[in-house]
């Protein structure tokens, strides 16, 4: 039988996509107070926002005549008819929020509009007026909501931890801090106060009273304007940068919301500048006109449309590259990018900067053409040093014992065409390649080259077990890199970074099944500064990160103290480590199985492990292969990476042409 839902019932499935958690209440009350001109909002909280949430704002009001209105479906002031909905300029327009919430919770309302003498209180409970009165109260708007979910269980149990739920909210009330620094916000947690901002329009003094005066320093100002598109904000240097994405923010219309070609646009400003895995902190405002912008594609309004999504990508990305351009930053380049990593430092005052020859970006924009301003710039990126450079500069510090350099060039050769994704060539069963679709001949090739082609097939990469070793030599080290072993007629190269990585994991496993991960306590506490919703994280999973090595707690503010890590981490890394764990976490947040904490595992294994371009000693080289020879399951690493390329000896007489 089709029957149409009673009120009560459509609103507690509207509240389904409205209201996800206690941040989505806090929210959609904020922007309702926003909407309504406040210039000071409060939102208090206790119990993780579950038991008590409280909003209260200097706006306009309601008309006492008008309270039980606001709390009807639909209901809303801010659209009136088809036309308002292709210029939105508000934040809230579907009239959802007040009756979603007050679906599922306990409200009540003390209110005073402009003009009135008197204000209006009221209290709902799961959609229902209990009692309405007038009452004397300050001008403004409190709403306090209390019991969220009372009434829907299945809905509250899979909430998380009560700190967990207050990072979000805090993350929330952050974010709107920074898209209207014209109004001052003070967030109260537990009768702690969190956040306070001053309210005089300043984006910089936000993210001061937000983050802090270390972040602070590092943030440039961004503007631009393109085609209908202002670009405001801020962004960090290139020493201010995250593990993960969490300290990017992007407004529309003072709007917080998720775009792909913001984010595309910001981290492609800074390619070539920051090391593989960091990302840039950015605070990025675009103000368009609402006729060029749909808000009305995502239930909770996170995600927009744009008409010209090219022209915000291109004001974007020059915003961001003519603020970094300012900064004369030289971009670091690693010949190693997979496994070098930037750290926070400042250009040495002793080395001359190189002039520049061009213009600064912005001069640029002014004086050429459109067209040529709408291409990307070409950075110059020196080029890679070749095998006879790299061997010269190792030659003079690398103590270890040293091959013919002949050979050495040879096999650089060899390693860096392994590297390169080779095609696949079909054969026929003389393995001889078929002529090309337009029957051009062949290329003639010199016949000394035949044989050396024909040696590839020696080559095995992942086929070798070191564990079947005996009477081996280590030779010595190549590029800092590759430590190199002569072993009945074969030359083994061993990769020493995922060698290490690879037995450093196996440790960990077997520690971790035994629930006894060796730690080493720290001298002094590492602090770390997380996010809010970061630092949720951590306190709601402190059993498996001691699973994992790590003791932590909290440490006030957005810091937690690690007191300890794994024994086989290296202190510099522990930060950018810790980080890298939690980020993986959180992205699993909802499922950590045994497979995402092993993957946590392959991260502690990875930052432990000795880095490529390490020179090691003679001892140290040897003691690191006999410990890979007694270590079973050592072919790859975590990653799935070789650990061992092995040369036959065929394949050495052959280039050099003892043999045809």
């Amino acid at each position: 039988m089709i029957q149409v839902l009673d009120s009560t019932l459509s609103n507690m499935i509207a509240a389904g996509e409205v209201v996800e958690r206690p941040m989505s209440v806090v929210k959609e009350l904020c922007e309702n107070a926003i909407d309504a001109g406040a210039t000071a909002i409060t939102v208090e909280i206790s119990g993780g926002g579950l038991e008590m949430m409280r909003v209260s704002d200097n706006g306009s009001g309601i008309a006492p005549e008008e309270v039980e209105t606001a709390f009807l479906c639909h209901a809303t002031s801010k659209i009136s008819k088809p036309d308002d909905l292709t210029e939105i300029r508000t934040l809230g327009f579907r009239g959802e929020a007040l009756a979603s919430i007050c679906a599922v919770a306990r409200v009540e309302i003390q209110t005073k509009a402009y003009g009135y003498d008197l204000g209006a209180a009221c209290r709902l409970e799961a959609g229902e007026v209990i009692y309405r009165e007038e009452t004397g109260c300050a001008q403004g708007t409190v709403i306090t909501v209390r019991d969220l979910f009372f009434n829907t269980p299945a809905r509250k149990k899979f909430l998380r931890k009560d700190y967990t739920e207050a990072g979000y909210i805090e993350e929330s009330v952050r974010k709107l801090s920074l898209a209207h620094p014209e109004i001052s916000f003070r967030y109260i947690n537990e009768r702690k106060e969190k956040i306070f901002t001053p309210g005089d329009a300043r984006l910089e003094n936000a993210a001061l009273c937000l983050y802090g005066k270390e972040v602070a320093r590092e943030l440039l100002p961004v503007r631009n304007d393109y085609e209908g598109v202002r670009v405001e904000g801020l962004v960090g240097n290139i020493s201010l940068y995250k593990k993960n994405r969490s300290m990017q923010t992007f407004f529309v219309n003072n709007r917080c919301i998720v775009n792909r070609a913001m984010a595309a646009a910001l981290e492609e400003a800074y390619k070539g500048l920051l090391a593989g895995g960091c990302f840039p902190v950015a605070m990025i405002k675009l103000f368009v006109d609402p006729a060029s912008v749909d808000v009305n594609v995502h239930p909770a309004k996170l995600e927009v449309k744009f008409v010209n999504e090219s022209a915000v990508y291109k004001a974007v990305y020059w915003a961001v590259k003519n603020a970094i351009s300012a900064q004369k930053i030289t971009p670091m380049l690693s010949v190693q990018p997979e496994t070098a990593v930037q750290e926070k430092t400042e250009q040495p005052r002793d080395i001359p900067q190189p002039q520049q020859d061009k213009p600064p970006v912005q001069r640029v924009r002014e004086t050429l053409p459109l067209q040529k301003y709408m291409e990307p710039p070409q950075p110059h990126i020196p080029a890679e040093p070749s095998a006879e450079t790299v061997h010269m500069v190792r030659e003079e510090t690398t103590p270890s014992r040293r091959m013919d350099p002949a050979l050495q060039q040879t096999l650089a050769a060899f390693l860096e065409e392994q590297q390169q994704p080779k095609e696949t060539v079909k054969t026929d069963e003389q393995g001889i390649e078929p002529p090309k679709k337009d029957n051009a001949p062949p290329p003639e090739t010199d016949k000394a080259e035949k044989p050396a082609a024909a040696a590839e097939e020696k080559v095995q990469q992942t086929g070798l077990s070191l564990e079947q070793l005996h009477d081996y030599r280590v030779i010595g080290q190549l590029f800092a890199t590759y430590i190199l072993i002569e072993q009945n007629g074969k030359l083994i190269i061993i990769d020493q970074h995922a060698a290490h990585e690879r037995l450093i994991y196996e440790r960990l496993v077997q520690q971790r099944g035994k629930r006894a991960i060796a730690p080493q306590q720290l001298l002094l506490p590492e602090v770390v500064t997380l996010t809010p919703v970061e630092k949720g994280f951590v306190l709601e999973n402190l059993s498996l990160l001691e699973e994992l090595g790590f003791e932590a707690e909290d440490f006030g503010s957005g810091d937690v103290a690690l007191r300890s890590v794994p024994a086989e981490v290296e202190t510099e890394c522990i930060s950018d480590m810790f980080m890298e764990v939690v980020t993986l976490g959180m992205k699993n947040a909802n499922s950590l199985t045994p497979e995402v904490q092993e993957r946590m595992l392959y991260t502690v294994a990875c930052r432990a492990a000795i880095k490529a371009s390490k020179i090691l000693t003679q001892q140290e080289m040897e003691q690191l292969v006999d410990e890979v020879l007694k270590t079973p399951n050592t072919l790859t690493c975590p990653h799935g990476r070789p650990v061992t390329v092995a040369l036959d000896k065929t394949f050495m007489e052959k280039l050099f042409k003892r043999k045809l």
